[in-house]
This record gives C-alpha cells, structure tokens and sequence, in this order.
C-alpha cells in the first residue's frame, strides 16, 4: 500500500499524466482493499485517496 502511494505520489511531481493516472488507481486499490481487511480506519482511507486525487486532478489541470 505505502509503496503504491509513493510512486503515485512520485509519478505526479514529474508530471507524467499517464501513469500518475495508472499508479493512482492502483494506490486507491491497495487502500480499499487496506479498509477493507481492517488494516485501516475508514476514515484514514477516505483521507488518503483524497488528498492524492488533489493531488492527482492539479497536475491534470495544469496540463
């Protein structure tokens, strides 16, 4: 989960729309099934994807 987080994170700061919008999804994956197994607060989960959806939708803008 954390690693999937990371490269989402990574691939936003250099811009590449492609796979920022690839890693995204699999960084919300890993964080729903997190939720669901119980490894995760709801809340906590629901907080991570929407900060790096932000995250995700202000690199989209600007491009």
């Amino acid at each position: 989960m954390r690693t999937n987080i990371k490269i989402a994170r990574q691939s936003i700061e250099n811009a590449d729309v492609p796979k920022a919008e690839e890693a995204v999804m699999r960084a919300i994956s890993s964080l729903d099934r997190a939720v669901s197994k119980g490894v995760l607060h709801p809340n906590n989960g629901a907080r991570r994807k929407s900060r790096l959806l932000a995250r995700y939708h202000s690199l989209k803008n600007k491009s």
